[in-house]
């Protein structure tokens, strides 16, 4: 009785929280691809669109709140540049602060991709992925059915990110455009403080 009481046991915690790799989704996190973003920051929600050209490269272009709507903010190297209707400006990526959404999320995609496979917990069609970086602990979403991101949440910061509509990159991707076309821009104000608002 106590065997058989040790097995079903035994199969219960298995059964649970079911261990899975994706090897397809390695291969999308590691190549460029753009998506729309939806992040939630406390009582304040926004929205846009997220791209990824390699590691250590991204962009994001924000439709929402309305004091966003325009502002696109750009990651290479060591330096983030920021542009709004014409203006921009670039200033050292050390310099925003370490509690930043964006660049949280980035490390995480970046440095997933880095690895020979993902590994989780499957769980609603999504591979459940818990990690930790120099703020706090992660969990991030997969698709398993397209192998790209699907949420990233730090409930330390108090932030969940959604995203929809994935796809590719084509070869010449690069800052500044879409899959299909360039962004469009108009002259306006300086937006610092907009900036700061989302950045950091």
């Amino acid at each position: 009785i106590l065997t058989v009481a040790m097995l079903l046991t035994a199969v219960a915690f298995v059964g649970c929280g079911k261990k899975t790799t994706m090897e397809s989704a390695k291969a999308n996190l590691d190549s460029a691809f753009e998506c729309d973003m939806k992040m939630v920051y406390e009582d304040t929600e926004f929205g846009g669109r997220l791209k990824r050209i390699e590691s250590g490269v991204w962009e994001a272009s924000f439709t929402s709140p309305d004091s966003l709507d325009g502002l696109v903010l750009s990651f290479s190297g060591n330096d983030a540049s920021a542009s709004y209707k014409g203006l921009s400006f670039t200033v050292p990526k050390k310099a925003l602060p370490v509690k930043s959404i964006l660049t949280n999320l980035m490390t995480a995609v970046d440095t997933l991709a880095e690895g020979d496979e993902l590994s989780g917990y499957e769980e609603d069609g999504m591979m459940k992925i818990t990690g930790e970086n120099e703020t706090g602990e992660y969990v991030l979403d997969i698709d398993m059915k397209t192998g790209f991101i699907s949420l990233f949440e730090m409930k330390n910061l108090g932030v969940t990110m959604s995203f929809e509509n994935a796809v590719t990159g084509t070869a010449d991707y690069k800052l500044g455009e879409t899959a299909a076309e360039s962004f469009s821009t108009e002259p306006c104000e300086p937006v610092t403080e907009i900036v700061t608002t989302i950045a950091g």
